[in-house]
């Protein structure tokens, strides 16, 4: 019986510790309406997916602004303030086709008053162009957990352009200037702490039940 509790016990602990030293894959998805221009062509209310995929391990808490204000920026990917992991990222429109883009990305969440609280951005290590899109949610959001299909209160579209390339290797210039009808959400990540709980629950379960039988 005791080895039975030693082992439970042991395998739970080593899957909670595991959950934070392995690579957690993480798609943040983002999709609405865009319009702007492409290579001198321009577009309006385009349907648009526009999909990153990181490592949640990876997210990290940048200090900017203030040093006495830590953890005011969640980063992922090549931003200004951290050069990060690159992201993979790949854009949809709407009888333009499908885009990749030639910068380093990098997706931000800014959780203080002087970066703006409640807005992730999506943008370039240059900050050539960015989306930024603003809701409350995002005021605590750290960019390592699944979301559920989140409607956006608030967007605004940088005007500079994206340099990308066509799925076909034509290289362009992607300007945006306005994104609407937003909808966010994020796929994987690192489990909730209830998924361990739940875990952890399962186990003793396991062992009050063979105590019971012995």
């Amino acid at each position: 019986m005791k080895k039975l509790i030693i082992l439970l016990t042991g395998f739970f602990l080593l899957s909670t510790g595991a959950a934070w030293g392995t690579p957690w894959p993480i798609t943040y998805e983002l999709t609405g309406l865009l319009s702007g221009d492409y290579n001198g062509v321009s577009f309006t209310g385009s349907i648009f997916n526009l999909q990153l995929t990181a490592n949640a391990m990876d997210v990290t808490p940048v200090t900017t602004f203030d040093p006495s204000s830590p953890n005011d920026l969640y980063v992922v990917g090549v931003h200004p303030y951290h050069a990060g992991p690159s992201l993979n990222g790949s854009l949809s429109l709407k009888d333009l086709g499908v885009f990749t883009f030639l910068n380093n990305l990098y997706v931000s969440d800014s959780q203080q008053n002087n970066l703006q609280p409640g807005i992730l951005e999506i943008g370039t290590d240059v900050e050539a162009a960015f989306i930024d899109i603003s809701d409350p949610f995002f005021t605590t959001y750290k960019m390592m957990t699944k979301v559920n299909p989140l409607t956006i209160s608030g967007s605004q579209a940088g005007y500079s352009s994206f340099a990308v390339a066509e799925a076909g290797g034509a290289v362009g210039e992607l300007t945006l200037a306005d994104a609407t009808s937003l909808t966010f959400q994020a796929e994987g990540g690192v489990p909730e702490p209830s998924t361990f709980m739940l875990l952890g629950a399962g186990l003793f379960g396991l062992i009050f039940t063979r105590r019971k039988r012995s």
